[in-house]
């Protein structure tokens, strides 16, 4: 089973899908604040295969959580929660998505764009340092140190006002990047999101900052395409990860009480 951390108490109906993949950290103060009242439930999405990874979270919230449950994804746990949510309906009473990445291909120079345009001189050259830094790696260890960098260096470039994480062990891994994301980009160009979509038996919320650089509009035509309802929010001055941006967090915050309900 799946290694898992747990927040809050009973019931146990809303399980957090972390993006990356590997970025094991990365939800968890959010999944902290959100604990205040409800009970969460915190996978860590590692693993080899993408239809591994399905298997064992419907295990786990089956052993685990009381469901049906409503996901939280963000990122690339937002492409897992509509492939799990389309896999096993009986499980999943509402899909929440922040930042959501395209369901199929076509907006991946979009993506490259919104990203570079954003890019000032000294950034540029310290992401170069960066990939170099990655690329000459020799261990697991360094590895995942340069790759927990440029995670909070795309977070920096994304956001807009944002606050500071306090202080805590890093829980990322590059080989899990490697192992999951290339699954995710080719089950997006074979259209199995789409085929997710179409599966699909539960509410769906977006929810997206103005300055995330995914395009906000790529997911929407995807739903609009295949009939699917779907309510949706734009945060204005807000970046890739909502609850960490000072100026709309409390909105943020709001929106999800009033979607958890």
């Amino acid at each position: 089973m799946l290694k898992y951390k747990h927040y809050g108490n009973s019931p146990f109906d809303l399980v957090l899908l972390h993006g990356g993949p590997g970025a094991f950290d990365s939800l968890n103060v959010f999944a902290k604040e959100l604990a205040i009242g409800r009970g969460v439930i915190l996978p860590r999405l590692e693993i080899e295969s993408l239809y591994a990874l399905l298997k064992e979270l419907a295990a786990l919230i089956e052993k685990r959580a009381d469901h049906p449950v409503s996901l939280l994804g963000h990122s690339f746990g937002a492409l897992v929660a509509i492939a799990l949510a389309g896999a096993y309906p009986q499980l999943t009473k509402k899909i929440i998505l922040v930042g959501c990445p395209a369901l199929q291909s076509g907006y991946e120079d979009q993506l490259k764009i919104n990203r570079q345009t954003k890019l000032e001189a000294a950034q540029r050259q310290h992401l170069k340092q960066l990939e170099d830094d990655l690329d000459k790696a020799s261990s697991t260890v360094e590895q995942n140190v340069v790759f927990g960098k440029l995670g909070e260096f795309w977070e920096q470039v994304d956001g807009v006002d944002l606050l500071q994480l306090p202080a805590h062990k890093q829980e990322v891994s590059y080989q899990s990047y490697l192992d999951l994301w290339p699954q995710a980009v080719e089950w997006r160009e074979k259209g199995k999101f789409v085929e997710s979509c179409l599966q699909l038996q539960c509410p769906v919320v977006l929810i997206q900052g103005d300055h995330d650089s995914h395009p906000f509009s790529a997911p929407l035509k995807t739903f609009e395409e295949v009939g699917i309802d779907y309510t949706s929010y734009l945060l204005e001055k807000c970046g890739h990860s909502p609850w960490r941006e000072r100026q709309t967090r409390e909105e943020f915050f709001r929106i999800l009480d009033q979607e958890l309900l």
